[in-house]
């Protein structure tokens, strides 16, 4: 027998790993993105990608995906989108390991992420 609706909406789905940025002298914590966060993220993506002009340019990858990702103790972001800039200018290693984990959190693959190129080159929002 399948699951039922309440045992659905009721289970705990969103996990956080808190992981060490030496980079930036500490831990962070990374947050799964709920189906809603998801969508914004990826139409904001895509957004970003078009106001620069060039859909295919995916400079600033991992700091957007951080900036939706990094919550502090009570889950609430860290970052803005005004912080794309500045976060991008940090260490790419450090970057690198809170978008690894951002990434498998989410459950979000390789073919996801080339599927939204895909989809942004047509002129279409992932």
């Amino acid at each position: 027998m399948g699951l039922s609706k309440e045992a659905i909406l009721s289970a705990s789905d969103l996990p956080r790993k808190t992981i060490r940025v030496p980079e930036w002298g500490g831990n962070v914590t990374v947050r799964t993105m709920t189906g809603v966060q998801h969508d914004a993220w990826s139409q904001e993506w895509h957004e970003v990608r078009k106001n620069r002009g060039d859909l295919e340019n995916t400079t600033g990858f991992e700091a957007f995906l951080a900036i939706h990702t990094v919550v502090d103790e009570a889950g609430n972001p860290l970052f803005s989108a005004n912080d794309l800039d500045a976060l991008n200018a940090k260490s790419a290693k450090a970057l690198s390991r809170v978008a690894r984990v951002a990434l498998r959190l989410s459950g979000i693959g390789a073919d996801e992420i080339e599927d939204m190129a895909k989809n942004s080159e047509s002129g279409q929002t992932a």
